[in-house]
């Protein structure tokens, strides 16, 4: 069932379109506030953003913590050991893209 907003504001038509083509057609794997997601701060798990936090908190509080299909899993960013891992995989992608340049300038100059 479609939300009034979703057939007559060019927002909700953007987002109602977006969760059909990136999500199950009713949630997103994002956030789609405009607001913008930051997952910690003062040393605080963050839900969303400031302005939705609490009603997601509150949401997943009564879900037992577990994130609906579709979601991203906010543990990826709570918790530190995978932030880690993300950072070595960015340093990993980045040494085999600058590998596959120079490969490619050998090439040409060949």
């Amino acid at each position: 069932m479609d939300s009034s907003a979703a057939k007559m504001t060019l927002q909700g038509m953007a987002i109602q379109q977006a969760a059909i083509d990136f999500g199950n057609g009713q949630t997103l794997p994002f956030t789609p506030c405009k607001r913008g997601y930051i997952p910690m701060v003062n040393g605080q798990r963050m839900y969303a953003c400031s302005f939705h936090d609490k009603a997601r908190a509150k949401r997943l509080a009564k879900e037992n913590e577990v994130f609906r299909d579709g979601e991203v899993d906010l543990n990826v960013f709570w918790n530190p050991k995978e932030q880690v891992d993300s950072e070595h995989m960015e340093d990993k992608v980045e040494k085999e893209e600058e590998e596959k340049k120079e490969d490619l300038k050998d090439c040409k100059g060949t």
